[in-house]
């Protein structure tokens, strides 16, 4: 078993959100009564975006990517050895020739992450690499906080995992969430920004939830620290699922103003982003295409702009990141 140790670190978070429900450090906005949202449902979009270029304006995908397909058509080879950034903390169980791929055993301490990974905590959250919870072998990545908006991410960003391959990301990480805490906030789990080539402005794409619903969201800035000018989403009716290790996938697709979401093989339909979103703060940006960036870094943990009413606690483990499509590890 590995030591136990506690990494709490002030970060970034806490000091991007802002009372009126903006919140400029994730490109998701407040939990409602900003602007004046419209969309689908009757609840107000918490995180939202869209900017002016490209994107297929459609709410259904024409062609979403099977596991082991890089477009869904054919299967993706795997490579016979690991290519050029499979030092980025790859370990011996993963897949061969991704791109990324971490199970967090090598890691004896949090302080350890680094220079593998930017790690920031706020809010009173904590950040611990240990062995109270693994989905396999010993050690997972540990997130915990208490009540309020707690903060906890690892951020990859830069060469050599950046620029992305064709600007397309998959991912997969297993997941579990003790449960989602109380309140009307948004949070972010998996999130990739950069900056929208066509505008130099920043954009992000992020997988998350509001109303402890899963949400798709969508931002741009003038810059990375700004305040989001579009802030667009599109809400799912899934809860995130509690008390269980859960696959989660992952693909942004930087080409074709793409994201979906996999729930242990299952496409999240209802959340499925193809061109657009469904809502937007001030509404004015409905139907504009969530106009891709080019990726430049990745997000990952737990990132939450207003306050809940509840202890938050997860884990993580095997993450992998490439640019086709992973597919869920065997039990």
């Amino acid at each position: 078993m590995g030591r136990l140790a506690v990494w709490t670190l002030v970060g970034l978070c806490a000091s991007a959100c802002t009372s009126s429900g903006s919140d400029p450090g994730s490109g998701q906005g407040g939990s409602g009564g900003v602007g004046n949202p419209t969309g689908s449902g009757g609840t107000p979009p918490l995180s939202m975006d869209t900017n002016a270029a490209g994107g297929s304006g459609q709410d259904t995908p024409s062609q979403v990517p099977e596991a082991g397909a890089a477009d869904g058509s054919v299967a993706a080879p795997v490579d016979a050895a690991p290519d050029a950034t499979a030092d980025l903390g790859t370990a011996a169980g993963c897949p061969g020739g991704v791109l990324l791929c971490d199970d967090f055993e090598k890691y004896a301490a949090p302080a350890d992450l680094a220079p593998a990974w930017k790690a920031t905590a706020s809010g009173g959250a904590t950040i611990t690499v240990d062995a109270t919870k693994a989905w396999k072998g010993t050690k997972a990545l540990h997130i915990k906080g208490a009540a309020g908006t707690p903060s906890a991410v690892i951020v990859k960003e830069g060469a050599p995992l950046f620029p992305i391959p064709g600007n397309v990301m998959f991912g997969r990480v297993m997941l579990w969430l003790t449960g989602t805490p109380g309140g009307s906030y948004h949070w972010n789990s998996i999130q990739a920004a950069g900056v929208i080539t066509a505008t130099n402005q920043w954009g992000k794409y992020g997988w998350g939830g509001q109303f402890g619903k899963v949400l798709a969201g969508y931002t741009v800035r003038q810059n990375a620290a700004g305040s989001a000018i579009v802030d667009c989403s599109k809400p799912s009716a899934m809860a995130f699922p509690p008390q269980k290790w859960v696959c989660v996938e992952w693909a942004f697709d930087g080409t074709r103003n793409e994201m979906h979401m996999w729930f242990d093989g299952q496409l999240l339909a209802d959340a499925d982003i193809v061109g657009t979103g469904t809502r937007c703060v001030a509404g004015g940006d409905i139907g504009k295409p969530w106009a891709a960036p080019v990726f430049s870094n990745l997000t990952i943990g737990w990132q939450q702009y207003q306050a809940s009413s509840g202890p938050l606690e997860l884990w993580l483990d095997d993450l992998v990141v490439d640019k086709a499509r992973v597919g869920c590890p065997a039990p």
